[in-house]
Protein backbone atom coordinates (compact mmCIF):
# COMPACT_ATOMS: atom_id res chain seq x y z
CA UNK A 1 0.00 0.00 0.00
CA UNK A 2 1.28 3.68 -1.32
CA UNK A 3 1.26 6.07 1.28
CA UNK A 4 -0.88 9.04 0.34
CA UNK A 5 1.00 11.57 1.80
CA UNK A 6 4.32 10.39 0.52
CA UNK A 7 2.63 9.75 -2.57
CA UNK A 8 1.81 13.63 -2.78
CA UNK A 9 5.58 14.49 -2.28
CA UNK A 10 6.35 12.32 -5.45
CA UNK A 11 3.73 14.10 -7.30
CA UNK A 12 4.44 17.49 -6.49
CA UNK A 13 8.09 17.02 -7.57
CA UNK A 14 7.17 15.61 -10.79
CA UNK A 15 5.09 17.96 -11.76
CA UNK A 16 8.08 20.04 -12.03
CA UNK A 17 7.73 18.63 -15.98
CA UNK A 18 4.73 20.46 -16.66
CA UNK A 19 6.63 23.97 -16.89
CA UNK A 20 9.53 22.50 -18.32
CA UNK A 21 7.28 21.03 -20.89
CA UNK A 22 5.77 24.75 -20.98
CA UNK A 23 9.42 26.35 -21.55
CA UNK A 24 10.08 24.02 -24.25
CA UNK A 25 7.00 24.56 -26.36
CA UNK A 26 6.94 28.00 -25.85
CA UNK A 27 9.77 29.24 -28.64
CA UNK A 28 8.95 26.94 -31.21
CA UNK A 29 5.08 26.52 -30.65
CA UNK A 30 4.38 28.40 -34.06
CA UNK A 31 5.99 24.98 -35.46
CA UNK A 32 3.37 22.18 -33.92
CA UNK A 33 2.48 20.34 -36.40
CA UNK A 34 -1.08 20.15 -35.46
CA UNK A 35 -1.92 23.14 -33.18
CA UNK A 36 -5.86 22.11 -32.41
CA UNK A 37 -7.31 22.05 -29.27
CA UNK A 38 -7.96 18.74 -29.32
CA UNK A 39 -3.95 17.52 -30.10
CA UNK A 40 -2.80 20.34 -27.22
CA UNK A 41 -5.29 18.78 -24.99
CA UNK A 42 -4.27 15.66 -25.73
CA UNK A 43 -0.29 16.36 -24.78
CA UNK A 44 -1.45 18.03 -21.40
CA UNK A 45 -3.06 15.23 -20.45
CA UNK A 46 -0.36 12.96 -21.42
CA UNK A 47 1.99 15.05 -19.47
CA UNK A 48 -0.23 14.76 -16.56
CA UNK A 49 -0.91 10.79 -16.83
CA UNK A 50 3.13 10.32 -17.19
CA UNK A 51 3.63 12.77 -14.02
CA UNK A 52 1.45 10.87 -12.29
CA UNK A 53 2.65 7.43 -13.33
CA UNK A 54 6.21 8.40 -12.69
CA UNK A 55 5.43 9.72 -8.75
CA UNK A 56 3.71 6.18 -8.64
CA UNK A 57 6.19 4.32 -9.26
CA UNK A 58 9.00 6.28 -7.11
CA UNK A 59 6.56 5.91 -4.34
CA UNK A 60 6.10 2.32 -4.53
CA UNK A 61 9.52 1.73 -4.90
CA UNK A 62 11.15 4.78 -2.63
CA UNK A 63 13.51 6.19 -5.47
CA UNK A 64 14.77 9.48 -6.32
CA UNK A 65 12.83 11.30 -8.92
CA UNK A 66 15.83 12.48 -10.81
CA UNK A 67 17.36 8.70 -11.36
CA UNK A 68 13.79 7.52 -12.16
CA UNK A 69 12.55 10.39 -14.72
CA UNK A 70 16.46 9.23 -16.67
CA UNK A 71 13.86 6.84 -18.88
CA UNK A 72 11.31 9.26 -19.68
CA UNK A 73 13.77 11.68 -20.96
CA UNK A 74 14.50 10.37 -23.86
CA UNK A 75 10.59 9.16 -24.07
CA UNK A 76 9.65 12.74 -24.10
CA UNK A 77 12.19 14.13 -26.42
CA UNK A 78 10.83 11.80 -29.18
CA UNK A 79 7.52 12.67 -28.59
CA UNK A 80 9.11 16.46 -28.59
CA UNK A 81 10.62 15.75 -31.89
CA UNK A 82 7.43 13.72 -33.89
CA UNK A 83 5.52 16.75 -32.89
CA UNK A 84 7.82 20.10 -33.88
CA UNK A 85 8.56 21.09 -37.20
CA UNK A 86 11.86 22.00 -37.06
CA UNK A 87 15.53 21.09 -37.29
CA UNK A 88 16.78 18.65 -35.04
CA UNK A 89 19.61 20.86 -33.38
CA UNK A 90 16.96 23.41 -32.70
CA UNK A 91 14.71 21.39 -31.57
CA UNK A 92 17.35 19.74 -28.78
CA UNK A 93 18.56 23.41 -27.97
CA UNK A 94 15.21 24.18 -26.81
CA UNK A 95 14.62 20.69 -25.07
CA UNK A 96 17.86 21.17 -23.21
CA UNK A 97 17.34 24.55 -22.03
CA UNK A 98 14.09 24.01 -20.62
CA UNK A 99 15.46 21.26 -18.31
CA UNK A 100 18.26 23.48 -17.64
CA UNK A 101 16.03 25.53 -16.30
CA UNK A 102 14.08 23.18 -14.30
CA UNK A 103 17.16 22.06 -12.98
CA UNK A 104 17.98 25.41 -11.55
CA UNK A 105 14.45 25.23 -9.90
CA UNK A 106 15.28 22.09 -8.76
CA UNK A 107 18.75 22.89 -7.03
CA UNK A 108 17.99 26.70 -6.05
CA UNK A 109 15.04 25.50 -3.92
CA UNK A 110 17.27 22.92 -2.12
CA UNK A 111 19.83 25.45 -1.18
CA UNK A 112 16.56 28.01 0.26
CA UNK A 113 14.81 24.79 2.03
CA UNK A 114 18.06 23.27 3.58
CA UNK A 115 17.08 23.67 6.80
CA UNK A 116 13.92 21.90 6.28
CA UNK A 117 15.80 19.00 4.34
CA UNK A 118 18.41 18.60 6.59
CA UNK A 119 16.05 16.47 9.05
CA UNK A 120 14.23 14.84 5.98
CA UNK A 121 15.09 10.91 5.98
CA UNK A 122 12.46 10.01 2.43
CA UNK A 123 14.66 10.60 -0.49
CA UNK A 124 11.68 12.56 -1.81
CA UNK A 125 11.79 16.21 -0.60
CA UNK A 126 9.35 17.78 1.91
CA UNK A 127 5.88 19.24 0.83
CA UNK A 128 7.24 22.89 1.25
CA UNK A 129 10.25 22.49 -0.26
CA UNK A 130 8.49 21.07 -3.57
CA UNK A 131 6.02 23.82 -3.02
CA UNK A 132 8.65 26.23 -3.02
CA UNK A 133 10.29 24.56 -6.02
CA UNK A 134 6.98 25.19 -8.04
CA UNK A 135 6.88 28.60 -6.84
CA UNK A 136 10.47 29.34 -8.28
CA UNK A 137 9.60 27.64 -11.89
CA UNK A 138 6.84 29.53 -11.89
CA UNK A 139 9.09 32.64 -11.49
CA UNK A 140 11.39 31.84 -13.99
CA UNK A 141 8.81 31.11 -16.38
CA UNK A 142 7.54 34.56 -16.09
CA UNK A 143 10.96 36.21 -16.23
CA UNK A 144 12.26 34.09 -18.88
CA UNK A 145 8.68 34.01 -21.18
CA UNK A 146 9.32 37.49 -23.13
CA UNK A 147 13.48 35.71 -24.13
CA UNK A 148 11.71 32.34 -24.86
CA UNK A 149 8.71 33.14 -26.60
CA UNK A 150 9.58 36.37 -28.33
CA UNK A 151 13.52 36.52 -28.88
CA UNK A 152 14.15 33.07 -28.79
CA UNK A 153 11.44 32.06 -31.31
CA UNK A 154 12.45 35.28 -33.71
CA UNK A 155 16.08 33.62 -33.49
CA UNK A 156 14.87 29.74 -34.63
CA UNK A 157 13.43 31.34 -37.18
CA UNK A 158 15.46 33.60 -38.55
CA UNK A 159 17.60 31.15 -41.68
CA UNK A 160 20.88 33.51 -41.41
CA UNK A 161 21.40 31.64 -38.06
CA UNK A 162 20.94 28.22 -38.85
CA UNK A 163 24.85 27.80 -38.79
CA UNK A 164 25.43 29.27 -34.92
CA UNK A 165 23.30 26.65 -33.11
CA UNK A 166 25.66 23.98 -33.15
CA UNK A 167 27.43 26.25 -30.82
CA UNK A 168 24.89 27.93 -28.90
CA UNK A 169 23.71 24.41 -27.64
CA UNK A 170 26.77 24.56 -25.66
CA UNK A 171 25.61 27.12 -23.23
CA UNK A 172 22.48 25.41 -21.80
CA UNK A 173 24.19 21.98 -21.63
CA UNK A 174 27.55 23.61 -19.75
CA UNK A 175 25.29 25.13 -17.13
CA UNK A 176 23.38 22.24 -16.97
CA UNK A 177 26.22 20.37 -16.00
CA UNK A 178 27.23 23.10 -13.26
CA UNK A 179 23.92 22.82 -12.14
CA UNK A 180 23.99 18.98 -11.69
CA UNK A 181 27.08 19.66 -10.03
CA UNK A 182 25.98 21.92 -7.61
CA UNK A 183 22.61 20.34 -6.80
CA UNK A 184 22.75 19.55 -2.89
CA UNK A 185 22.78 15.58 -1.84
CA UNK A 186 24.17 16.30 1.50
CA UNK A 187 22.53 19.61 3.34
CA UNK A 188 24.49 19.18 6.04
CA UNK A 189 27.56 20.84 3.62
CA UNK A 190 25.09 23.84 2.84
CA UNK A 191 24.44 24.44 6.63
CA UNK A 192 27.79 24.79 6.96
CA UNK A 193 29.38 27.98 7.64
CA UNK A 194 27.99 30.91 5.53
CA UNK A 195 27.31 28.91 2.41
CA UNK A 196 23.75 28.92 2.34
CA UNK A 197 23.86 32.54 2.26
CA UNK A 198 26.54 32.66 -0.83
CA UNK A 199 25.35 30.47 -2.30
CA UNK A 200 21.69 31.81 -3.04
CA UNK A 201 23.21 34.74 -4.17
CA UNK A 202 25.55 33.29 -6.24
CA UNK A 203 23.64 30.58 -8.24
CA UNK A 204 21.25 33.45 -9.19
CA UNK A 205 23.77 34.04 -11.85
CA UNK A 206 22.85 31.40 -13.70
CA UNK A 207 19.88 32.40 -15.05
CA UNK A 208 20.86 35.88 -14.92
CA UNK A 209 23.56 34.98 -17.33
CA UNK A 210 21.86 33.22 -19.14
CA UNK A 211 19.39 35.57 -19.73
CA UNK A 212 21.79 38.50 -20.39
CA UNK A 213 23.58 35.77 -22.93
CA UNK A 214 20.75 35.19 -24.74
CA UNK A 215 19.67 38.82 -24.90
CA UNK A 216 23.39 39.75 -25.58
CA UNK A 217 22.78 37.19 -28.86
CA UNK A 218 19.50 38.33 -30.10
CA UNK A 219 20.66 41.65 -30.36
CA UNK A 220 23.73 41.03 -31.83
CA UNK A 221 21.74 38.64 -34.31
CA UNK A 222 18.68 40.83 -35.61
CA UNK A 223 21.30 43.90 -35.59
CA UNK A 224 22.80 41.91 -38.25
CA UNK A 225 20.27 40.59 -40.39
CA UNK A 226 18.71 44.32 -40.33
CA UNK A 227 22.27 45.72 -41.68
CA UNK A 228 22.07 42.92 -44.25
CA UNK A 229 18.44 44.14 -45.32
CA UNK A 230 20.15 47.19 -45.83
CA UNK A 231 23.22 46.69 -48.00
CA UNK A 232 20.78 44.61 -49.88
CA UNK A 233 18.61 47.71 -50.16
CA UNK A 234 21.29 49.63 -51.10
CA UNK A 235 22.39 47.45 -54.01
CA UNK A 236 18.81 47.82 -55.27
CA UNK A 237 19.19 51.00 -54.89
CA UNK A 238 22.10 51.55 -56.82
CA UNK A 239 21.06 49.10 -59.76
CA UNK A 240 17.78 51.41 -60.21
CA UNK A 241 19.95 54.77 -60.20
CA UNK A 242 21.75 53.02 -62.74
CA UNK A 243 18.47 52.03 -64.56
CA UNK A 244 17.01 55.28 -64.65
CA UNK A 245 20.35 56.88 -66.06
CA UNK A 246 19.99 54.62 -68.58
CA UNK A 247 16.60 55.41 -69.76
CA UNK A 248 17.50 59.51 -69.29
CA UNK A 249 20.17 58.47 -71.93
CA UNK A 250 18.29 56.93 -74.19
CA UNK A 251 15.45 59.37 -74.49
CA UNK A 252 18.31 62.08 -74.98
CA UNK A 253 19.61 60.05 -77.83
CA UNK A 254 15.84 59.57 -79.47
CA UNK A 255 15.08 63.48 -78.83
CA UNK A 256 17.93 64.25 -80.85
CA UNK A 257 17.10 61.45 -83.44
CA UNK A 258 13.65 62.75 -83.64
CA UNK A 259 14.65 66.62 -83.82
CA UNK A 260 17.13 65.70 -87.00
CA UNK A 261 14.60 63.40 -88.27
CA UNK A 262 13.35 65.45 -90.96
CA UNK A 263 16.61 66.99 -92.46
CA UNK A 264 17.22 63.07 -92.70
CA UNK A 265 14.77 62.67 -94.51
CA UNK A 266 14.94 65.36 -96.77
CA UNK A 267 18.26 64.36 -97.23
CA UNK A 268 17.28 60.70 -98.04
CA UNK A 269 14.88 61.90 -100.65
CA UNK A 270 17.24 63.68 -102.59
CA UNK A 271 19.69 60.98 -102.95
CA UNK A 272 17.21 58.60 -103.79
CA UNK A 273 15.59 60.57 -106.91
CA UNK A 274 19.26 61.26 -107.97
CA UNK A 275 19.70 57.64 -107.69
CA UNK A 276 22.91 58.17 -106.24
CA UNK A 277 22.82 54.89 -104.32
CA UNK A 278 26.45 54.71 -102.78
CA UNK A 279 26.18 57.89 -101.19
CA UNK A 280 22.82 57.03 -100.10
CA UNK A 281 24.40 53.83 -98.11
CA UNK A 282 27.02 56.53 -96.63
CA UNK A 283 24.31 58.36 -95.30
CA UNK A 284 22.44 55.87 -94.05
CA UNK A 285 25.55 53.63 -92.26
CA UNK A 286 26.23 55.70 -89.55
CA UNK A 287 22.50 56.85 -88.54
CA UNK A 288 21.88 53.18 -88.21
CA UNK A 289 24.99 53.03 -86.16
CA UNK A 290 23.24 55.85 -83.92
CA UNK A 291 19.88 54.38 -83.74
CA UNK A 292 21.12 50.74 -82.24
CA UNK A 293 20.77 51.72 -79.30
CA UNK A 294 17.73 50.70 -77.17
CA UNK A 295 16.25 50.64 -73.76
CA UNK A 296 14.20 47.30 -72.88
CA UNK A 297 11.20 47.72 -70.59
CA UNK A 298 11.57 44.32 -68.50
CA UNK A 299 8.44 44.55 -66.19
CA UNK A 300 6.14 47.21 -64.80
CA UNK A 301 7.89 47.12 -61.56
CA UNK A 302 10.86 49.43 -61.24
CA UNK A 303 13.00 47.36 -58.59
CA UNK A 304 12.55 44.07 -60.77
CA UNK A 305 13.21 45.60 -63.75
CA UNK A 306 16.11 47.39 -62.61
CA UNK A 307 18.05 43.81 -61.87
CA UNK A 308 16.97 42.31 -65.00
CA UNK A 309 18.61 44.86 -66.70
CA UNK A 310 21.53 44.17 -64.44
CA UNK A 311 21.69 40.66 -65.44
CA UNK A 312 20.84 41.12 -69.19
CA UNK A 313 24.14 43.59 -69.17
CA UNK A 314 26.23 41.04 -67.71
CA UNK A 315 24.64 38.13 -69.55
CA UNK A 316 25.14 40.56 -72.85
CA UNK A 317 28.56 40.95 -71.92
CA UNK A 318 29.68 37.02 -72.32
CA UNK A 319 27.56 36.32 -75.38
CA UNK A 320 24.73 34.94 -73.41
CA UNK A 321 20.90 35.32 -74.44
CA UNK A 322 18.15 35.92 -71.38
CA UNK A 323 14.73 35.10 -72.34
CA UNK A 324 12.75 37.24 -70.15
CA UNK A 325 9.25 36.78 -69.29
CA UNK A 326 8.34 39.07 -66.82
CA UNK A 327 4.47 39.50 -65.61
CA UNK A 328 4.61 41.22 -62.78
CA UNK A 329 2.31 44.58 -61.98
CA UNK A 330 4.10 47.64 -60.66
CA UNK A 331 3.08 47.34 -56.89
CA UNK A 332 3.58 43.18 -55.79
CA UNK A 333 2.22 41.96 -52.66
CA UNK A 334 5.32 41.25 -51.08
CA UNK A 335 8.89 42.43 -50.66
CA UNK A 336 10.67 43.91 -53.74
CA UNK A 337 14.05 42.95 -52.07
CA UNK A 338 12.88 39.08 -51.58
CA UNK A 339 11.74 38.67 -55.23
CA UNK A 340 14.75 40.73 -56.14
CA UNK A 341 17.14 38.29 -53.99
CA UNK A 342 15.49 35.13 -55.87
CA UNK A 343 15.37 36.38 -59.53
CA UNK A 344 19.33 37.77 -58.83
CA UNK A 345 20.28 34.35 -57.13
CA UNK A 346 18.63 32.30 -59.62
CA UNK A 347 19.79 34.03 -62.94
CA UNK A 348 23.79 34.35 -61.66
CA UNK A 349 23.96 30.77 -60.81
CA UNK A 350 22.56 30.42 -64.46
CA UNK A 351 25.20 32.81 -66.02
CA UNK A 352 27.58 30.87 -63.79
CA UNK A 353 26.31 27.56 -65.53
CA UNK A 354 26.41 28.69 -69.05
CA UNK A 355 29.50 30.81 -69.78
CA UNK A 356 31.92 28.19 -70.41
CA UNK A 357 29.35 25.94 -72.92
CA UNK A 358 29.60 27.10 -76.88
CA UNK A 359 28.09 30.05 -77.86
CA UNK A 360 25.03 28.89 -79.09
CA UNK A 361 24.21 27.13 -76.20
CA UNK A 362 24.34 30.41 -74.18
CA UNK A 363 20.31 30.98 -73.81
CA UNK A 364 18.85 31.25 -70.28
CA UNK A 365 14.77 31.58 -69.91
CA UNK A 366 13.34 33.58 -66.86
CA UNK A 367 9.70 33.81 -66.22
CA UNK A 368 7.96 35.19 -63.39
CA UNK A 369 4.41 36.66 -62.57
CA UNK A 370 1.44 36.50 -60.60
CA UNK A 371 -0.02 32.83 -60.77
CA UNK A 372 -2.86 33.76 -58.80
CA UNK A 373 -3.98 36.70 -56.04
CA UNK A 374 -2.46 34.29 -53.70
CA UNK A 375 0.71 33.27 -55.50
CA UNK A 376 3.82 34.34 -57.01
CA UNK A 377 6.11 32.03 -59.28
CA UNK A 378 9.47 32.48 -60.44
CA UNK A 379 11.65 30.21 -62.82
CA UNK A 380 15.07 29.95 -64.54
CA UNK A 381 16.16 27.44 -66.97
CA UNK A 382 19.80 27.10 -68.40
CA UNK A 383 21.99 24.52 -69.66
CA UNK A 384 24.83 23.20 -67.88
CA UNK A 385 27.73 20.57 -68.20
CA UNK A 386 28.93 17.86 -65.76
CA UNK A 387 26.78 16.58 -63.20
CA UNK A 388 25.05 18.09 -60.85
CA UNK A 389 24.21 16.07 -57.17
CA UNK A 390 21.83 17.07 -54.41
CA UNK A 391 22.12 16.92 -50.54
CA UNK A 392 19.00 15.52 -48.25
CA UNK A 393 17.58 19.34 -48.39
CA UNK A 394 17.21 19.57 -51.83
CA UNK A 395 20.12 21.72 -52.77
CA UNK A 396 22.64 21.11 -55.15
CA UNK A 397 25.96 19.46 -53.70
CA UNK A 398 29.05 21.53 -54.03
CA UNK A 399 32.97 21.96 -53.01
CA UNK A 400 33.26 25.22 -53.81
CA UNK A 401 34.06 27.84 -50.86
CA UNK A 402 30.73 30.27 -51.00
CA UNK A 403 29.63 28.86 -53.49
CA UNK A 404 25.53 27.26 -53.23
CA UNK A 405 24.79 29.76 -50.38
CA UNK A 406 22.40 32.03 -52.75
CA UNK A 407 20.40 29.05 -53.01
CA UNK A 408 20.30 28.88 -49.41
CA UNK A 409 18.82 31.95 -49.22
CA UNK A 410 16.12 31.79 -51.82
CA UNK A 411 15.12 28.65 -49.83
CA UNK A 412 15.12 30.52 -46.43
CA UNK A 413 12.38 33.48 -48.00
CA UNK A 414 10.41 30.31 -49.49
CA UNK A 415 10.39 29.32 -46.03
CA UNK A 416 9.62 33.13 -45.13
CA UNK A 417 6.34 32.98 -47.47
CA UNK A 418 5.41 29.38 -46.38
CA UNK A 419 6.34 28.66 -50.28
CA UNK A 420 8.56 25.98 -52.21
CA UNK A 421 11.58 25.64 -53.78
CA UNK A 422 12.03 23.27 -56.45
CA UNK A 423 15.43 22.07 -58.04
CA UNK A 424 16.12 19.94 -61.15
CA UNK A 425 18.75 18.68 -63.28
CA UNK A 426 17.66 16.68 -65.85
CA UNK A 427 18.56 15.87 -69.69
CA UNK A 428 21.24 18.58 -69.56
CA UNK A 429 18.98 21.47 -68.26
CA UNK A 430 18.91 22.93 -65.31
CA UNK A 431 15.66 23.90 -63.87
CA UNK A 432 14.89 25.97 -60.36
CA UNK A 433 11.55 27.80 -59.52
CA UNK A 434 10.13 29.08 -56.24
CA UNK A 435 6.06 29.62 -55.49
CA UNK A 436 5.81 31.99 -53.11
CA UNK A 437 2.23 32.57 -51.29
CA UNK A 438 1.12 35.90 -51.07
CA UNK A 439 -1.23 35.34 -48.44
CA UNK A 440 1.06 35.35 -45.43
CA UNK A 441 2.90 38.73 -46.34
CA UNK A 442 0.46 40.41 -43.54
CA UNK A 443 2.31 38.06 -40.43
CA UNK A 444 5.90 38.45 -42.05
CA UNK A 445 5.09 42.40 -42.06
CA UNK A 446 4.05 42.29 -38.75
CA UNK A 447 7.00 40.31 -37.64
CA UNK A 448 9.31 42.34 -39.06
CA UNK A 449 7.94 45.33 -37.67
CA UNK A 450 8.23 43.67 -34.59
CA UNK A 451 11.76 42.85 -34.96
CA UNK A 452 12.92 46.25 -35.50
CA UNK A 453 10.90 47.49 -33.08
CA UNK A 454 13.05 45.63 -30.42
CA UNK A 455 16.40 46.77 -31.94
CA UNK A 456 18.36 49.14 -29.89
CA UNK A 457 18.03 53.06 -31.20
CA UNK A 458 21.27 54.52 -32.25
Amino acid sequence: MIDKMLLLRYILECILAIPAGILAFLPLYKSIRDRSIFNITSMLICSLITTLLAAGICAKYRLQTSLALLPFYPLFFILYNIVIAKSFIKKLFCFINSVLFISFCKMYSGYIMAPVELFNPDPVRTVATSLVCICCAIAVTAIFYFTVSNELEIMLDDGHLNRIWLWMIVIPIALSAIVFFATPNNYEVIMGGRIQSISLISMLLIPIGTLVIYHLIYVLSTTLVQYSHLQQENTLLKLEEKRYEQICSFMEQTRAVRHDFRQHLLAISRLAQKSENQQLIEYISPLLTQSTGTSKRFCANTTVDAVAAHYDSLAEAQDTIIDWNLNLPKEIPIHDSDLCSILGNFVENALHAVKDLPVEQRTITVGASCLSDETIGVSVENPYQGTIKFRKNGLPRTTRIGHGIGLESVSMIAQKYHGSLSLTADGGIFSAGVLLNVDNQNDESEYFEEENSLLPND
